[in-house]
């Protein structure tokens, strides 16, 4: 939609809010002409809220991703500083997500969609109208970075967010081409996830990406094999002593890894990731394959990321904390608790 055609169709939107309203005396617009060399904001309001007289600047944006958002945001902040008249700034595009509805309230000026989200702030005039739905769905944004190859290149940005990264390390250091390094910056930077210097970048905001992974994750992607030992979590280090001597490899996770980085977790049910040699782990170390009661689960992989970054605790291979986080909140029982101590005491602050 083109933006000239949603100026004319956010100008009859907010005449009839308005009017809803009731607080609002007169509601009065121009469509406003930008000059070559002057930004100017699509709309000026003149806005009449009990006795006093009210001058908004409204901008229209076709895109409401958060770059986009942050941009405008700023656009009408410094439009408004420099004209002390206009006393409020609304953003508005066919549908702003949480995270722009976020960015217009740091930036303390209102907004509305299509879709009806709305929230406006002005002297009596108070609205905040919240949970509508994307109108407009569409496959572009967030959810095609958390494909599974994909996740590859999250990993590597969230293992080190400090450092700046270029197309080319950061496709070989998460083995990905350079083409598909490519579409995940574009994504990213589009929802404002990426800080940009030269062609270099970096994670703007770790846990911000963290979330919308976990939004987009199951652990029950991999597969899992269940089964019952009589050696109960004594069974871990024989798990890695037979990986070990075969060239397996292999990672703590779950309950297992939690216990080794964050000890004061209790279980009883190990957790072991496995790259290979399911069948023969549990033909040698005599595991019983159960359908109910198991204390050990393996796990193969869905993608071979799951891998990066391991760590070794106490002589145990253990998958990195980004990976216990992602389990363990998408785990049934107590792994919400462990995933937050991990968020908290280790993630958190390496992102500081």
């Amino acid at each position: 939609m083109l933006e000239k055609d949603l100026q004319y169709q956010f100008k009859d939107v907010l005449y009839r809010l308005f009017e809803e309203i009731g607080l609002v005396g007169t509601a009065e617009s121009a469509v406003v002409s930008a000059g070559q060399d002057q930004y100017q904001p699509d709309m000026l309001l003149s806005l009449k809220i009990d006795d006093r007289n009210y001058k908004v600047a409204v901008e229209v944006k076709s895109i409401g991703q958060p770059r986009f958002i942050r941009m405008a945001a700023q656009q009408l902040t410094e439009y408004m500083a420099a004209n002390q008249d206009v006393s409020y700034g609304i953003l508005a595009a066919p549908y702003i997500s949480e995270n722009g509805r976020v960015l217009c309230q740091r930036y303390r000026i209102g907004y509305v969609d299509l879709a009806g989200n709305t929230r406006l702030a002005l002297g009596n005039l108070y609205v905040d109208i919240q949970g509508r739905d994307n109108p407009y769905p569409t496959t572009r944004g967030l959810k095609s970075v958390f494909t599974k190859r994909s996740t590859r290149a999250i990993r590597v940005l969230l293992s080190d967010p400090k450092r700046f990264w270029y197309v080319q390390n950061l496709a070989r250091q998460a083995d990905l081409s350079l083409g598909q390094v490519s579409n995940i910056k574009r994504l990213l930077i589009d929802e404002d996830l990426l800080e940009e210097e030269g062609r270099s970048f970096r994670l703007a905001d770790p846990e911000r990406i963290l979330d919308a992974w976990l939004q987009n994750y199951s652990f029950r992607y991999n597969d899992s094999f269940d089964f019952y030992s009589l050696e109960g979590t004594q069974i871990e280090r024989k798990i890695a002593s037979f990986c070990r001597g075969r060239g397996i490899t292999y990672a703590m996770a779950l309950f297992s890894g939690a216990n080794l980085v964050a000890p004061f977790v209790r279980y009883a049910r190990s957790f072991a990731y496995l790259e290979e040699g399911i069948v023969e782990v549990t033909k040698q170390l005599d595991l019983k394959e159960v359908t109910s009661g198991p204390n050990v689960t393996l796990l193969k992989p869905y993608d071979k990321g799951v891998f990066y970054g391991i760590q070794d605790v106490n002589g145990l291979s253990v998958v990195s904390d980004i990976q216990l986080y992602l389990d363990l909140k998408k785990y049934r029982g107590r792994g919400e608790e462990a995933a937050e101590y991990i968020l908290e005491n280790r993630l958190r602050p390496t992102w500081q």
